[in-house]
């Protein structure tokens, strides 16, 4: 087979298999507010197919001199690495081995109102925009891996993808006290976002396609009998659900559970705007996907 023809054959493919949603759908995963920072595995991605996430979310209410509604704004900025290995064999009875590495870097801002509903329930419907990009390529390891990489050159290796991001998000927050000094929040949140690729490493990665996420959690914490540097320390408990409803066959998951716990720094006064900083970790699982979770996260 020529290199021609096997550039025609993986195109057809790229275009079968929808390439461009496959890469978008790594948009959505990384862009959204309430998916962890983690590593995850991906059995559907080969022994070595993993995830791993890295995302910072502030988000704020303004004060307001209407009662029970202020203006309300948040950004996530996040980078989502995907790996995951295949084979392909075109003139060889030898398998050559595939392994992709993509980059997803991507800025997601959100603006509207934050709505007093009940006491300690807040309602936000928020209207997003954003950008993103996606990037990276493969390594090949057998008796046709030159063939293979230039025939798929900007297809599955070299890959460049612009990507604009428009939607919007239905967000439900409540928040109480439990007992003396324990506090209990639980959040509700669906993400509606059309993700429009263009500039795109080569046209079969160009299209435009919608995703839908939801996620539900619940967050409990309380007082610690010790003090660091003279700030009070408190501890965390928190379980989550994510569920990323047609992405089965993007991702190799449509779904996964987080339970976790921590430690939080409460101090205003450390960064401006911060009420609170933690260390936490938890373990994930959902249908194909497993991984863990470690690292510190902000109160806004």
């Amino acid at each position: 087979m020529t290199g021609p023809q096997l550039r025609d054959i993986i195109k057809s493919a790229a275009v079968t298999s929808d390439l461009a949603s496959a890469f978008q759908a790594l948009t959505i995963f990384g862009a959204t507010p309430g998916i962890s920072t983690a590593r995850l595995h991906v059995d559907e991605a080969g022994p070595d197919g993993r995830f791993s996430s890295y995302k910072l979310a502030p988000s704020y209410a303004f004060a307001s001199e209407v009662p029970g509604i202020r203006p309300y704004v948040e950004m996530t900025v996040g980078y989502l690495n995907n790996t995951q290995s295949s084979s392909l064999a075109v003139n060889a009875p030898v398998q050559t081995a595939i392994d992709l590495d993509i980059d997803t870097f991507t800025a997601l801002g959100g603006g509207g109102l934050e709505i007093d509903i009940a006491e300690g329930t807040v309602l936000r419907p928020i209207l997003l925009a954003g950008y993103s990009r996606t990037s990276g390529g493969g390594v090949t390891n057998g008796p046709e891996g030159d063939l293979i990489r230039e025939a798929g050159s900007g297809i599955f290796f070299d890959v460049v993808s612009n990507n604009f991001l428009i939607g919007g998000a239905l967000a439900l927050d409540h928040a109480r006290t439990l007992g003396e000094d324990a506090n209990l929040k639980l959040s509700l949140r669906y993400n509606q976002l059309l993700d429009r690729s263009f500039d795109a490493s080569a046209d079969e990665l160009e299209g435009i396609n919608s995703y839908g996420v939801l996620t539900g959690s619940a967050r409990i914490d309380g007082p610690l009998p010790v003090t660091l540097a003279g700030r009070s320390l408190r501890w965390i408990g928190f379980a989550s659900n994510t569920f990323l409803p047609g992405s089965k066959r993007d991702l190799g998951f449509s779904f996964f559970f987080e339970l976790g716990g921590g430690v939080e720094i409460v101090d205003p006064s450390i960064v401006e705007g911060v009420e609170g900083i933690s260390l936490r970790t938890s373990a994930i699982a959902g249908d194909g996907v497993y991984g863990w979770s470690i690292g510190l996260a902000m109160e806004f």
